[in-house]
């Protein structure tokens, strides 16, 4: 386990859940690049490992919005990561913030492939080319929020296409403003 400063994301980095390391940090410990890591606050989320710049701080971490919301972090809060196993998930359930049409195929495909912890939210993109320009992540058009509201089993899950999705409205104004 280490402890690191949280600091702002690259802007190729936003809405991409990528947790951006020390590279004395991949070279010294168990956590290595592209691999899982859980992330500790006051709450705990997942997230993907890849390597800071050499001028960045060696006591820092990189972590978009939507995970430092996912962790109940701050910027220039110290977090906790460590090396996770992921399970496959079984089942997930989804309630979508925004419902502009009929965007279920869209939001299923977008999720594969994603790490997540239940009661995350996540960033998905509904454009032709998601996350191509770091611009189209602060369009309300192109980005659509969705929380994680059941899991199963309850861990760090990666979503793969024999996951079981199930997409419904949010339910409460809180989760809609977030």
């Amino acid at each position: 386990m280490v402890d690191l400063k949280i600091e702002k994301e690259y802007p190729s980095d936003r809405a991409k859940n990528a947790a951006r390391i020390p590279r004395n940090v991949i070279r010294d410990t168990a956590l290595r690049e592209g691999d899982p890591v859980l992330i500790q606050g006051t709450k705990r989320t997942v997230s993907v490992i890849k390597p800071l710049d050499i001028v960045d701080p060696d006591d820092s971490v990189r972590l978009d919005s939507y995970t430092r919301w996912n962790a109940g972090a701050e910027l220039g809060d110290i977090v906790s990561l460590e090396s996770v196993e992921l399970k496959p998930a079984e089942l997930v359930s989804i309630e979508i913030a925004d419902s502009k049409g009929n965007r279920d195929e869209e939001i299923t495909n977008e999720l594969v492939g994603r790490v997540v912890m239940k009661n995350d939210i996540v960033p998905i993109s509904t454009t032709e080319e998601p996350f191509v320009h770091a611009q189209l992540i602060d369009s309300s058009e192109d980005l659509v929020q969705v929380t994680i509201d059941k899991a199963q089993p309850d861990e760090c899950l990666i979503i793969t296409e024999e996951t079981q999705i199930t997409i419904s409205p949010a339910e409460d104004e809180e989760r809609q403003n977030r």
